[in-house]
Formats: structure tokens, C-alpha cells, sequence
């Protein structure tokens, strides 16, 4: 017994180490222009769980304009034995720096990719606090425009504006990434689906997907030096990005340090979080973590930091999936997502690939049908339909095609779509299922001006061999004269005639409801599951959707025609049939 008490007085001596660290209420700020080479400070940041531990710091010196003119950098070191593996890792955004007892700034920055002996840079409080003054000011003119009943300017912004490369800096200040999980998606898939839509610099570190923690978090108090999420999705398929909370006052509050993406105005969800471990690695030291319930709004999303309001919650939209898994329902997925215009399709998308591509229904090869809506306040509803038989390798880039129409509706600068929801119902089976034409023939080789023309076409199943028969029964088309007519059947969606159609289309619309109008007809006229058939006929001009045009001139026929000037095809109005 004598020689296992230096062991219990050792374990007796360790429990007040591990209790939660006492970070000092940030009623006192220090001024950049007090810090000074060789001062020491302490970072407050959660490694693991929601216990805020200490890491001591030493202060080098400050970097003038080192992130914009009049925005500065600390530079300081992680001296903490606690951060001798990890150093300062994406998720660390936002941990709250003091010196001698007051806020100097938040960690947002490493000097070098591979940086390996602690060196870092903190964003001024004094910057940070100008976000939380700019959003007030922004709240009373939001208020002083619904008074006079004017609505803010609207135009798609795009998301990876000059703010990014000014959070970046030069090539020595990396702003520290934000470690974004998609629920059910691995972080390869997440880094793919980002890439698709441009947002790959976009400062997001996909990381594995995390879970629903909703009910565990509940009552987490989100204070400085605790995990805070900015949510984009919740419920069955979570999409929240982590960093840490730096100050509070009230119910505002500022974090990260850096910007999110840089687009100004926002309206995320805020959640409190937990983090899993903190994973070391020279390439991508980050922090895993699980994502409670949304408490508030980040409202602002700025070079110095993102800021909101705990207790005021975003607007959000409900999405409902139905699923079927090789002939068997699957459980429905439900939640909410952010209806902010410049996310919404990748929202859209990301939903689809989780839904499609993860859990035990996902394999090698696959078979996907989708079809749903997207409901607006001030819009009609916009329909979406994709079916894909392939590899899931390819499954991204047909679910890009899916989601065109909601990227071709919120490109558009007339109206602001006012989302309400997403419904969608998915199949997917574990095998291809893959009709070609293996035949085509017409019932009678000739018919008057006046009759209609019928085909019979017979389909084959590439991998089984099944065969079936669908007769398309195309109507008379005035426009096209007596003479040979040429018939051409093909499956697999839009020809590249019906695609300058659409555009020309397009290009005459002048309001947000037509072209949603418009891009409902396309999707459901061109499916890649339908059959087509399409009437030809030579003629001196050209017929564009039934009416002849014959005085058009040589050279814009070429252009029509996609010749080199060589003699033109008239075309008919097409007319389809889908099965």
C-alpha cells in the first residue's frame, strides 16, 4: 500500500487541471497599439468534448496591414504542450486570445501550410468588433426600408469574391480553415460536390461526416472558447461548418476570426457544438465535432469575422425525401436548410447525393430515378427530374444536370426565389438498367398532309437482354411540304437542336415566373428516360418551331445549322413521347 501512494496523490493533484479553464469576462480589450514583442497570453479553444482548456501563447509581434490597409495580425507562438502535436488546427478559428487579463483578438491564421512549431496569427478585437457595429447599423436600415416598404437590392453574388483573397493575405497568412461535414457523405464526396460548384478555395476542409446531436447539446452555453457551428442544413442530412466562439455580449456574438466565404450579409443558422477529437496532421490538423440544435442567426460574414444574435433564428426551408431501395421504402429523410440564394443549389445537390449515395443501398453500380419540387413563396413551383444508371463515380455529375434548373433560376436577377421547401422522392437499385433502340420503322412509308406519323420502336435492355415495343404516334406538322421527310428516333434526352430551341427561349424571357415556366417544360419535354422522334425535310430557309422562315441569309443559316455554309436542313416541329 505504501507504494501506491505517490500514485493517488498524483491522480488527486490532476482533477483541477481538468476542469474547465475560466476564461476572463471580456468586459476589457487591450489595443493593438499596446501589444508588444515577448508578452505572454492565453488562447481559450476546446480539444476534445466542450471543455475549455488553456493554451499558453507568446506574442512576437503585430504584422501592420498584413490582411487589408488598417486591418493588422497578431503574430504569436502556441507554447502549450497541449498544442505540441496538433499547433494551431482548422476549427481553432475564433479561440479567444488574452493578455493580462484582457481580449486581445481571436486565432484565425497559420503562417505556413506545413507550419509544424506553433507560429500563428490572431485577428485584432479590435477589427472583429467592427462586424458587430456594421451589423447594427445594417439592422436599422433593414427597419428603416420595411417602415418605407423598400426592399434591399438584389442581384446573385458570387460567393468567392475579392473579400477571400484579402482573408488569405499574402501566401504566408493562411486563413485557418472551417471544417465542413456533410452527414452521410464522406470527405471525398463533400470535396467533389464543392468543387462542382466553384467553392474548392472556398476555405472549407471537408471532413468525415458528423452526427445529429441535437438532444445532447440542447442546453450548451455557447460563451467564449466553446465550438460554434454555422449551420446551412439540419435534421436526417446535416450540412454545419465548425470554428470557435470569441466573444459575447449579451445575445451578440463574434467567432472565427476570418470569414466563412466572404459574402456580407448572411443568414445561417448558429449552433453550439462538440468536438470528437482534435486529429493532428502537417497537411490538414482539424477537429472533428458533432453540431446541437440551432440557437441563432449569423448575420454577418466579414474579412474580421463572422458575428450574430443568439436566440433570433434564420429563415429555413423544410425538405422531405422519400427513398426506395431496390424495391423496398427506405426510411424518409426530413430536416430544414438555409434558404440563402447563393447555397440553395448546392444545398439542393448535396441532399440528392446523400440520399442517393450513402448508407447500405449505395454501390458500385446504381440505378437513380429522381423526381420532385421546389416550392416559392413568390414563384410557381420548379419541377426537377434526373434519372442515371451508371457507376457511382458518375452519380455527381448527373445529379449537377439534376439541380441546372434551380442554378439557371437563382442566376437570374429579376426576383429574389423565395424558397419554402423541397420535396423528393429517389429510387435507386444496386444494378444498371441501361435501353437502347434496336430498332425503328414506320407503320405506312407514306401518309397525306393531314395524318399523323407512326412509329414503332423496339427497345432492348442492354445488360438483360429484355426486349418491348413503344409505338410514338407523331401528329401532322403543317410546316413540313410534300416530298421525303426524314425521321430520326433517339433516346437520352435534349439533341442538340432542342438545346438551341430552349436557349432561344430563354433568351426572350423577361421575368423570373416564365422561366420557370419555361424550365418546367424543358425538364419534363427531354427526359433521359423518354423516346423521340423527330421529322426532317430539305428546304431552301428554315422551319424554327412550326413557321417557315425562308428569307433567312446563307451565313445565318450556317450559323442555324452548325455548317460550314453547305446546304440547310429545315426542321420540323418535334414532337415527342416519353414511357
Amino acid at each position: 500500500m505504501k507504494r501506491l501512494l505517490p500514485f493517488l496523490c498524483c491522480a488527486a493533484l490532476a482533477v483541477p487541471a481538468l476542469a474547465q479553464a475560466q476564461v476572463p469576462t471580456p468586459t476589457r480589450i487591450i489595443p493593438v497599439k499596446e501589444i508588444r514583442p515577448g508578452m505572454h497570453g492565453i488562447a481559450y479553444t476546446v480539444l476534445q468534448g466542450s471543455t475549455i482548456v488553456p493554451i499558453e501563447t507568446e506574442i512576437l509581434g503585430v504584422a501592420e496591414n498584413a490582411l487589408s490597409p488598417g486591418y493588422d495580425l497578431i503574430i504569436g507562438k502556441l507554447v502549450d504542450p497541449k498544442t505540441a502535436l496538433v499547433e494551431a488546427v482548422h476549427g481553432m478559428s475564433g479561440s479567444p486570445l488574452y493578455i493580462d487579463g484582457r481580449l486581445a483578438g481571436a486565432l484565425s491564421r497559420r503562417l505556413t501550410q506545413f507550419e509544424k512549431d506553433g507560429h500563428c496569427g490572431f485577428t485584432p478585437i479590435e477589427d472583429m468588433l467592427r462586424v458587430d457595429g456594421e451589423d447594427r447599423s445594417e439592422k436599422k436600415l433593414a427597419a428603416l426600408r420595411a417602415r418605407q416598404g423598400q426592399e434591399p437590392p438584389f442581384s446573385v453574388a458570387g460567393l468567392l469574391r475579392g473579400t477571400l483573397a484579402a482573408a488569405s493575405g499574402s501566401p504566408g497568412f493562411q486563413a485557418l480553415g472551417v471544417p465542413l461535414s456533410i452527414t452521410g457523405l464522406s470527405s471525398e464526396l463533400t470535396g467533389r460536390l464543392l468543387s462542382r460548384f466553384g467553392m474548392e478555395a472556398s476555405g472549407w476542409v471537408p471532413v468525415s461526416g458528423s452526427s445529429r446531436s441535437e438532444a445532447r447539446l440542447a442546453k450548451a452555453e455557447l460563451k467564449p472558447g466553446s465550438p460554434v457551428a454555422a449551420v446551412l442544413m439540419t435534421g436526417d442530412l446535416s450540412i454545419a461548418g465548425t470554428g470557435t466562439l470569441t466573444w459575447r455580449e449579451g445575445n451578440r456574438v463574434l467567432a472565427f476570426g476570418h470569414p466563412m466565404l466572404g459574402v456580407g450579409r448572411s443568414a445561417w443558422g448558429m449552433a453550439p457544438a462538440e468536438i470528437i477529437t482534435t486529429i493532428p496532421s502537417y497537411l490538414y490538423p482539424h477537429k472533428l465535432s458533432n453540431t446541437g440544435p440551432v440557437v441563432g442567426t449569423i448575420s454577418q460574414d466579414r474579412l474580421s469575422a463572422v458575428g450574430g444574435t443568439i436566440g433570433t433564428l434564420p429563415p429555413m426551408a423544410p425538405y422531405h425525401i422519400v427513398r426506395t431501395g431496390d424495391g423496398r421504402a427506405l426510411p424518409p429523410l426530413d430536416g430544414t436548410f438555409i434558404t440563402d440564394p447563393d447555397l440553395a443549389p448546392m444545398l439542393l445537390a448535396s441532399a440528392a447525393l446523400t440520399a442517393a449515395a450513402s448508407g447500405n443501398e449505395a454501390g458500385r453500380a446504381l440505378y437513380l430515378r429522381a423526381h420532385g419540387t421546389v416550392t416559392f413563396k413568390n414563384l410557381p413551383p420548379l419541377v426537377l427530374d434526373c434519372v442515371y444508371s451508371g457507376e457511382n463515380v458518375d452519380l455527381l455529375a448527373s445529379l449537377m444536370a439534376f439541380v441546372d434548373p434551380v442554378r439557371t433560376l437563382y442566376r437570374q436577377d429579376w426576383l429574389k426565389p423565395d424558397v419554402t421547401g423541397l420535396d423528393l422522392s429517389i429510387e435507386t437499385a444496386q444494378e444498371p438498367r441501361v435501353w437502347e433502340i434496336e430498332e425503328a420503322r414506320l407503320e405506312r412509308p407514306e401518309i397525306g398532309p393531314k395524318e399523323a406519323a407512326v412509329v414503332d420502336v423496339l427497345l432492348k435492355e442492354k445488360f438483360k437482354g429484355t426486349e418491348e415495343r413503344r409505338r410514338v404516334v407523331v401528329p401532322p406538322v403543317a410546316a413540313l411540304k410534300a416530298g421525303s421527310v426524314r425521321v430520326r428516333v433517339f433516346g437520352g434526352g435534349d439533341s442538340d437542336a432542342d438545346e438551341e430551341a430552349f436557349n432561344r427561349s430563354a433568351a426572350s424571357v423577361t421575368d423570373a415566373a416564365t422561366l420557370v415556366t419555361l424550365l418546367n417544360h424543358h425538364r419534363l419535354a427531354h427526359r433521359a428516360d423518354g423516346v423521340y422522334v423527330r421529322l426532317e425535310t430539305d428546304a431552301p430557309g428554315r422551319t424554327v418551331s412550326g413557321g417557315e422562315m425562308p428569307l433567312l441569309p446563307p451565313s445565318v443559316l450556317a450559323v442555324m445549322n452548325g455548317t460550314d455554309g453547305g446546304p440547310s436542313t429545315s426542321v420540323g416541329t418535334m414532337k415527342t413521347a416519353t414511357w
